[in-house]
């Protein structure tokens, strides 16, 4: 492992100055070229990177860390606060931010190569999603819509889910990663709550704060606003509050006493989640922490089961009892009940989709056509040809056109990709599932319900949220799958010794 010395003498000290001032100088230089030639935004990126690695370098000299564990900090941090930084200094920081991850993930390949081979189930799941991928390689030719802009841009943008495991296998077998969230979840808890309540008490200073110029309306009149605290959208205050109670929950049904305040980070967590007022991804928790629940250990299952199904049909009364108004509003938006045609962005979409695949039956559009991040950015011609330029939200479509996951592979693979895209996670949630109920060890059981909880909330969550699309919603499940693998090898190497 790669790692910065922990001593520096004089003469190595006076290098990394030089290296920080002349890092600093080539800084100011490109960005006054670029701004000269007008091509700022590429090289500010370019240099930007640079001397952030430069300030890296420095910074784990000083606190005698490993290149890798800089690295994680870094990114892990940048998780909480890149849209502050951003929305203050008009630094394209999420974008850094992704491309790290991304990039990061490429040295992980390999140990997730070695992990899907040695699982059937797993090897069936990425069969599947090649299948899908070679149904909309296929259409982007034959059918000749693709662009080949949006065609490669789709094309990475579909392997975020493998690069972000390949990120936390990578991350993991380099570092204590539990360990470092375990010492963050207090802290974490501190920052959301504080600012949620700076949302809700003083929501002027807020928006001072994150230079937003509205917060989103609240559906349910009950709670001031949907929580944001620091985050972009309160689908990702949900997106890591529902993953990190998930986290807290299984330490606390495992591990009991041991887990010390698990219980009460849970409780939290779940408040968080609840603040945000995203219904789906609520439902989506329900779904997940039944599960959970049921699993995290052995003795007993039968009457948890039982017990479960009590506990989850309360609760879903007690959803329906809260969201009845919000459901009876959207479902005219949808077109159900309703003798007007549907509105909603979403319903739009989805309408699109099928008329798409239907159109260019059986194998879709192609990459880069409809409903995903490709055409968002590249090519919005198949939007124009289905009208959507007309509807109300379409001035602003950039809000919405990324709003949901299935539209994009119904459209762009037809029905064949659609049903290997949700065959590949399904059976990938299945294993992940599987790997814990068969783990010989409480410590590993519980590392493997992380990855299964958190990967199958956000397919649960996917039918309304960008899904496997957004990495910030893959990052917890990618950390927790590297965490499972990492101490499963840690146990077969114990066994191989004795």
């Amino acid at each position: 492992m790669l790692t910065i010395p922990i001593t520096l003498n004089t003469a190595g000290k006076r290098i990394i100055l030089l290296f920080f001032v002349l890092g600093t100088i080539f800084f100011g230089l490109v960005v006054g070229v670029a701004a000269a030639i007008g091509f700022i935004i590429p090289l500010f990126i370019l240099a930007g990177a640079g001397v952030l690695g430069i300030l890296m370098f420095v910074t784990a000299s000083a606190f005698r860390w490993s290149i890798p564990q800089m690295v994680f900090m870094l990114l892990f941090v940048l998780y909480y606060l890149y849209f502050f930084i951003q929305s203050k200094f008009r630094l394209p920081v999420f974008t850094f931010w992704e491309f790290a991850v991304l990039i990061t993930g490429f040295w992980g390949i390999s140990r997730l190569s070695a992990v899907i081979s040695q699982s059937k189930l797993f090897i069936m799941s990425i069969l599947a999603f090649c299948g899908f991928l070679l149904i909309t390689i296929i259409s982007a030719f034959v059918e000749g819509n693709s662009k080949p802009v949006a065609a490669i841009f789709q094309f990475f943008s579909d392997l975020k889910l493998l690069l972000t495991l390949g990120f936390g296998l990578y991350m993991a077998s380099r570092i204590n990663i539990a360990a470092i969230i375990d010492r963050a979840l207090l802290p974490i808890i501190i920052i959301l709550l504080f600012f949620l309540l700076v949302q809700w008490g003083a929501p002027g200073v807020y928006m001072s704060i994150f230079n937003v110029a509205q917060l989103a309306a609240e559906s349910t009149d009950i709670l001031p606003s949907p929580g944001v605290s620091v985050f972009l959208h309160p689908s990702i205050l949900a997106a890591a509050s529902a993953a990190l109670a998930i986290y807290t929950f299984t330490q606390w049904r495992i591990l009991g006493k041991a887990s010390g305040s698990a219980w009460l980070k849970f409780l939290a967590f779940v408040f968080l989640l609840i603040a945000s007022n995203q219904r789906q991804e609520i439902f989506a928790f329900l779904l997940v922490i039944i599960a959970v629940y049921v699993l995290a250990t052995k003795q007993g299952m039968g009457m948890r089961l039982m017990s479960s199904l009590v506990i989850f049909a309360t609760l879903i009364m007690i959803f329906l009892v809260v969201y009845e108004q919000t459901f009876v509003r959207e479902a005219s938006l949808w077109g159900i009940g309703s003798i007007e045609a549907a509105t909603h962005p979403r319903a739009l979409l989805y309408d699109g989709a099928e008329s798409i695949a239907r159109t260019y039956f059986p194998l879709g559009s192609g990459l880069g056509t409809f409903g995903g991040v490709g055409s968002t950015k590249y090519d919005l011609s198949m939007y124009y040809k289905l009208g959507m330029g007309q509807q109300w939200w379409w001035p602003e479509h950039e809000d919405y056109l990324l709003d949901t996951y299935w539209p994009n592979s119904i459209a762009e693979g037809g029905v064949i990709g659609f049903g290997l895209l949700l065959l590949h996670y399904v059976l990938f949630s299945i294993y992940l599932f599987l790997k814990a109920a068969k783990s010989p060890s409480m410590e590993l059981r519980m590392a493997w319900l992380w990855a299964a909880g958190s990967f199958t909330w956000v397919l649960f969550n996917s039918p309304t949220s960008p899904a496997f699309q957004e990495l910030l919603l893959l990052f917890f499940p990618g950390l927790f799958f590297g965490i499972a693998v990492a101490r499963e090898n840690k146990e077969k190497m114990k066994l191989g010794r004795t």
